[in-house]
Protein backbone atom coordinates (compact mmCIF):
# COMPACT_ATOMS: atom_id res chain seq x y z
CA UNK A 1 0.00 0.00 0.00
CA UNK A 2 3.15 2.36 0.57
CA UNK A 3 3.98 1.79 -2.59
CA UNK A 4 1.32 2.51 -4.42
CA UNK A 5 0.38 5.41 -2.35
CA UNK A 6 3.56 6.64 -2.70
CA UNK A 7 2.85 6.91 -6.56
CA UNK A 8 -0.65 8.58 -6.21
CA UNK A 9 1.77 11.38 -4.26
CA UNK A 10 4.06 11.66 -6.94
CA UNK A 11 1.17 12.63 -8.61
CA UNK A 12 0.42 15.64 -6.25
CA UNK A 13 4.03 17.02 -6.57
CA UNK A 14 3.96 16.72 -10.84
CA UNK A 15 0.86 18.44 -10.90
CA UNK A 16 2.40 21.09 -9.03
CA UNK A 17 5.27 21.39 -11.36
CA UNK A 18 2.97 21.94 -14.23
CA UNK A 19 0.57 24.57 -12.37
CA UNK A 20 3.20 26.84 -11.94
CA UNK A 21 3.71 27.19 -15.95
CA UNK A 22 -0.40 27.33 -16.92
CA UNK A 23 -1.40 29.69 -14.41
CA UNK A 24 1.60 32.45 -14.92
CA UNK A 25 1.82 33.02 -11.46
CA UNK A 26 1.76 36.09 -9.76
CA UNK A 27 -0.48 39.05 -8.35
CA UNK A 28 -2.60 41.51 -10.23
CA UNK A 29 0.51 43.77 -10.78
CA UNK A 30 -1.43 47.03 -10.23
CA UNK A 31 0.74 49.61 -9.55
CA UNK A 32 4.01 47.97 -11.57
CA UNK A 33 3.81 49.88 -14.92
CA UNK A 34 7.23 50.78 -15.86
CA UNK A 35 9.27 53.46 -16.11
CA UNK A 36 10.24 54.99 -19.36
CA UNK A 37 13.51 55.91 -18.75
CA UNK A 38 15.43 54.90 -21.21
CA UNK A 39 12.96 53.04 -23.06
CA UNK A 40 12.53 53.84 -27.10
CA UNK A 41 9.03 55.23 -27.95
CA UNK A 42 8.74 52.01 -29.80
CA UNK A 43 9.45 50.05 -26.73
CA UNK A 44 6.92 52.19 -24.89
CA UNK A 45 3.88 51.70 -27.08
CA UNK A 46 4.39 47.85 -26.97
CA UNK A 47 5.06 48.47 -23.10
CA UNK A 48 1.79 49.56 -23.09
CA UNK A 49 -0.15 47.28 -25.58
CA UNK A 50 0.78 44.41 -22.58
CA UNK A 51 -0.18 46.92 -19.67
CA UNK A 52 -3.66 46.72 -21.48
CA UNK A 53 -3.43 42.48 -21.60
CA UNK A 54 -2.51 42.51 -18.03
CA UNK A 55 -5.86 45.13 -17.44
CA UNK A 56 -7.86 42.94 -19.35
CA UNK A 57 -7.37 39.54 -18.25
CA UNK A 58 -7.39 40.96 -14.20
CA UNK A 59 -10.84 41.98 -14.81
CA UNK A 60 -11.96 38.59 -15.80
CA UNK A 61 -11.30 36.32 -13.16
CA UNK A 62 -11.83 32.94 -14.82
CA UNK A 63 -11.18 31.16 -18.07
CA UNK A 64 -11.13 27.65 -19.48
CA UNK A 65 -7.68 26.54 -19.78
CA UNK A 66 -5.39 23.62 -22.01
CA UNK A 67 -1.69 23.27 -21.01
CA UNK A 68 0.82 21.27 -23.02
CA UNK A 69 4.13 20.48 -21.16
CA UNK A 70 7.07 18.72 -22.93
CA UNK A 71 10.23 18.16 -22.05
CA UNK A 72 13.04 17.26 -24.96
CA UNK A 73 10.06 17.05 -27.38
CA UNK A 74 8.21 14.42 -25.20
CA UNK A 75 4.77 14.99 -23.66
CA UNK A 76 5.19 15.07 -19.77
CA UNK A 77 1.36 15.97 -18.88
CA UNK A 78 -1.50 17.78 -20.60
CA UNK A 79 -4.37 20.05 -18.52
CA UNK A 80 -7.24 20.82 -19.38
CA UNK A 81 -10.00 21.96 -17.43
CA UNK A 82 -11.07 25.95 -15.57
CA UNK A 83 -9.21 28.37 -13.84
CA UNK A 84 -10.49 30.99 -11.33
CA UNK A 85 -7.24 33.64 -10.37
CA UNK A 86 -10.16 36.39 -7.89
CA UNK A 87 -8.77 34.82 -4.77
CA UNK A 88 -5.84 33.17 -5.47
CA UNK A 89 -5.81 30.22 -7.99
CA UNK A 90 -8.41 27.81 -7.90
CA UNK A 91 -10.00 25.57 -10.73
CA UNK A 92 -10.72 22.01 -11.77
CA UNK A 93 -8.42 20.10 -13.83
CA UNK A 94 -8.00 16.94 -15.63
CA UNK A 95 -4.32 15.81 -15.91
CA UNK A 96 -3.08 13.44 -17.98
CA UNK A 97 0.52 12.08 -17.23
CA UNK A 98 2.37 9.50 -19.75
CA UNK A 99 5.31 9.44 -17.36
CA UNK A 100 3.12 7.81 -14.40
CA UNK A 101 0.86 5.02 -16.47
CA UNK A 102 -0.06 3.33 -12.77
CA UNK A 103 -2.36 6.80 -12.57
CA UNK A 104 -2.61 7.96 -16.51
CA UNK A 105 -5.30 10.21 -15.57
CA UNK A 106 -7.00 11.78 -12.91
CA UNK A 107 -9.51 14.73 -11.81
CA UNK A 108 -7.49 17.58 -9.74
CA UNK A 109 -9.01 20.25 -7.15
CA UNK A 110 -7.00 23.51 -6.92
CA UNK A 111 -8.18 25.87 -3.91
CA UNK A 112 -6.58 28.44 -1.56
CA UNK A 113 -4.97 26.04 1.02
CA UNK A 114 -4.76 22.37 -0.82
CA UNK A 115 -4.90 20.19 -3.71
CA UNK A 116 -7.64 17.76 -4.25
CA UNK A 117 -6.89 14.36 -6.39
CA UNK A 118 -9.87 12.11 -7.11
CA UNK A 119 -8.88 8.64 -5.84
CA UNK A 120 -8.21 6.36 -8.34
CA UNK A 121 -10.70 3.61 -8.64
CA UNK A 122 -8.41 0.89 -7.86
CA UNK A 123 -7.26 2.55 -5.28
CA UNK A 124 -10.81 3.52 -3.58
CA UNK A 125 -11.08 0.10 -1.40
CA UNK A 126 -7.28 0.97 0.30
CA UNK A 127 -8.21 4.76 0.80
CA UNK A 128 -11.56 3.06 2.93
CA UNK A 129 -13.72 4.45 0.19
CA UNK A 130 -13.10 7.98 0.10
CA UNK A 131 -12.99 9.44 -3.04
CA UNK A 132 -10.72 12.85 -2.47
CA UNK A 133 -7.01 12.66 -1.42
CA UNK A 134 -6.12 15.88 0.13
CA UNK A 135 -2.26 17.09 0.01
CA UNK A 136 -2.29 21.13 1.65
CA UNK A 137 0.18 22.78 -0.15
CA UNK A 138 1.86 24.02 3.33
CA UNK A 139 2.99 20.76 3.68
CA UNK A 140 4.23 20.74 -0.13
CA UNK A 141 6.28 23.66 0.25
CA UNK A 142 8.07 22.11 2.87
CA UNK A 143 9.30 19.51 0.79
CA UNK A 144 12.23 21.70 -0.82
CA UNK A 145 13.15 25.27 -2.24
CA UNK A 146 12.11 24.38 -5.64
CA UNK A 147 8.11 23.11 -4.02
CA UNK A 148 8.25 25.89 -2.11
CA UNK A 149 8.62 28.42 -4.72
CA UNK A 150 5.87 26.64 -7.23
CA UNK A 151 3.04 27.11 -4.42
CA UNK A 152 4.29 30.51 -3.57
CA UNK A 153 3.31 31.20 -7.44
CA UNK A 154 0.14 29.13 -7.21
CA UNK A 155 -0.95 31.07 -4.00
CA UNK A 156 0.14 33.95 -6.20
CA UNK A 157 -1.83 33.28 -9.59
CA UNK A 158 -3.38 34.50 -12.38
CA UNK A 159 -2.30 34.41 -16.18
CA UNK A 160 -0.56 37.14 -16.76
CA UNK A 161 2.94 36.68 -15.30
CA UNK A 162 3.94 36.05 -19.00
CA UNK A 163 2.82 39.45 -19.70
CA UNK A 164 4.73 41.30 -17.40
CA UNK A 165 7.54 38.54 -17.81
CA UNK A 166 7.89 40.63 -21.37
CA UNK A 167 7.51 44.02 -19.75
CA UNK A 168 10.32 43.38 -17.74
CA UNK A 169 12.38 41.93 -20.33
CA UNK A 170 13.55 44.78 -21.86
CA UNK A 171 13.56 43.06 -25.52
CA UNK A 172 10.26 42.66 -26.08
CA UNK A 173 9.04 42.51 -29.74
CA UNK A 174 5.42 42.10 -31.50
CA UNK A 175 6.25 39.00 -34.28
CA UNK A 176 3.44 39.85 -36.27
CA UNK A 177 -0.62 38.80 -36.58
CA UNK A 178 -1.52 35.07 -36.59
CA UNK A 179 -4.60 32.98 -35.37
CA UNK A 180 -4.50 30.88 -32.63
CA UNK A 181 -7.47 28.02 -33.34
CA UNK A 182 -9.25 30.10 -34.96
CA UNK A 183 -9.10 33.34 -33.41
CA UNK A 184 -7.05 36.19 -34.69
CA UNK A 185 -4.14 37.34 -32.51
CA UNK A 186 -0.92 39.38 -32.32
CA UNK A 187 1.94 37.29 -31.04
CA UNK A 188 4.63 39.08 -28.90
CA UNK A 189 8.12 37.72 -27.62
CA UNK A 190 10.96 38.11 -26.02
CA UNK A 191 13.38 37.18 -23.87
CA UNK A 192 13.92 37.17 -19.66
CA UNK A 193 17.73 36.87 -18.73
CA UNK A 194 17.61 35.27 -15.47
CA UNK A 195 20.92 37.12 -14.58
CA UNK A 196 19.22 40.28 -14.16
CA UNK A 197 15.73 39.34 -12.33
CA UNK A 198 17.13 41.13 -8.96
CA UNK A 199 17.10 44.25 -11.26
CA UNK A 200 13.52 44.32 -12.85
CA UNK A 201 11.56 45.48 -9.86
CA UNK A 202 8.72 47.77 -10.97
CA UNK A 203 9.42 46.93 -14.54
CA UNK A 204 6.19 44.80 -14.65
CA UNK A 205 7.20 42.43 -11.88
CA UNK A 206 6.56 42.39 -8.54
CA UNK A 207 8.87 41.75 -5.24
CA UNK A 208 6.67 38.02 -5.30
CA UNK A 209 7.28 37.78 -9.07
CA UNK A 210 10.86 38.06 -8.43
CA UNK A 211 11.21 36.01 -5.67
CA UNK A 212 9.61 33.09 -6.67
CA UNK A 213 10.89 33.34 -10.46
CA UNK A 214 14.82 33.39 -9.18
CA UNK A 215 13.62 30.51 -6.64
CA UNK A 216 12.22 28.40 -9.74
CA UNK A 217 14.77 29.40 -12.13
CA UNK A 218 17.90 29.00 -10.05
CA UNK A 219 16.56 25.19 -8.40
CA UNK A 220 16.81 24.49 -12.76
CA UNK A 221 19.87 25.73 -13.33
CA UNK A 222 18.15 27.93 -16.58
CA UNK A 223 20.18 30.90 -17.24
CA UNK A 224 17.07 32.71 -19.38
CA UNK A 225 13.23 31.71 -20.00
CA UNK A 226 11.86 32.55 -23.24
CA UNK A 227 7.92 33.93 -23.45
CA UNK A 228 5.54 34.27 -26.33
CA UNK A 229 1.62 35.45 -26.21
CA UNK A 230 -0.48 35.58 -28.69
CA UNK A 231 -3.71 38.24 -28.07
CA UNK A 232 -6.94 38.78 -29.33
CA UNK A 233 -8.45 41.87 -30.31
CA UNK A 234 -10.12 42.31 -27.22
CA UNK A 235 -6.53 42.36 -25.25
CA UNK A 236 -6.53 38.96 -23.58
CA UNK A 237 -4.53 36.14 -24.32
CA UNK A 238 -5.31 33.18 -25.74
CA UNK A 239 -2.13 31.67 -26.16
CA UNK A 240 1.05 32.16 -23.84
CA UNK A 241 4.35 29.74 -24.23
CA UNK A 242 7.18 29.83 -22.16
CA UNK A 243 10.41 27.68 -23.18
CA UNK A 244 13.73 27.12 -21.09
CA UNK A 245 17.00 24.99 -21.85
CA UNK A 246 17.84 22.10 -18.89
CA UNK A 247 19.75 19.20 -18.07
CA UNK A 248 17.01 16.83 -19.52
CA UNK A 249 16.14 19.47 -22.97
CA UNK A 250 14.09 21.99 -23.54
CA UNK A 251 11.16 22.34 -21.41
CA UNK A 252 8.24 24.10 -23.13
CA UNK A 253 4.49 24.98 -21.69
CA UNK A 254 2.08 26.16 -24.23
CA UNK A 255 -1.32 27.07 -22.54
CA UNK A 256 -4.50 28.24 -24.36
CA UNK A 257 -7.03 30.74 -22.90
CA UNK A 258 -10.63 30.42 -23.59
CA UNK A 259 -14.30 31.34 -22.21
CA UNK A 260 -13.35 34.19 -20.00
CA UNK A 261 -15.73 35.18 -17.33
CA UNK A 262 -16.59 31.02 -17.17
CA UNK A 263 -18.16 30.26 -13.52
CA UNK A 264 -15.56 28.19 -11.49
CA UNK A 265 -17.06 26.02 -9.09
CA UNK A 266 -14.85 26.73 -5.82
CA UNK A 267 -16.66 24.42 -3.40
CA UNK A 268 -14.21 22.33 -0.95
CA UNK A 269 -14.55 18.31 -1.07
CA UNK A 270 -16.43 16.78 2.13
CA UNK A 271 -13.80 16.02 5.04
CA UNK A 272 -15.55 12.79 5.78
CA UNK A 273 -14.85 12.22 1.99
CA UNK A 274 -11.20 13.06 1.85
CA UNK A 275 -7.93 11.42 3.18
CA UNK A 276 -4.51 13.04 3.91
CA UNK A 277 -1.96 12.37 1.40
CA UNK A 278 1.22 13.74 1.88
CA UNK A 279 3.31 14.72 -1.02
CA UNK A 280 6.07 11.90 -1.58
CA UNK A 281 9.49 12.95 0.13
CA UNK A 282 12.73 12.28 -2.45
CA UNK A 283 15.10 9.25 -1.44
CA UNK A 284 18.10 9.67 -0.74
CA UNK A 285 20.86 8.83 -2.96
CA UNK A 286 22.17 5.25 -3.08
CA UNK A 287 18.79 4.00 -1.58
CA UNK A 288 16.10 1.25 -3.01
Amino acid sequence: MRGRRFRTAAAVVAVAAVLGPVSGCGGSGAGHTPSARGQTRAALALTADLVKVEDASAKEHSARVEEIHTVGGALRARMTGELDWADGQQGDFTLTMPSLPQIPSARFEFRKDAIYMSTPAKFLKLMGGKHWLRTPLGMLAAQNATQKARVDMIRQANPTLSVRMLIASGDVHRVGRETVRGVAATHYAGTLDASRLATLRGRGLTPGDVKSLRAELAAKGIKEEHVDVWVDSRDLLVEKRTRVRTTAGEEMSTAYYSDYGVAVDVSVPALSDTTLLPPRTPKPSGTA
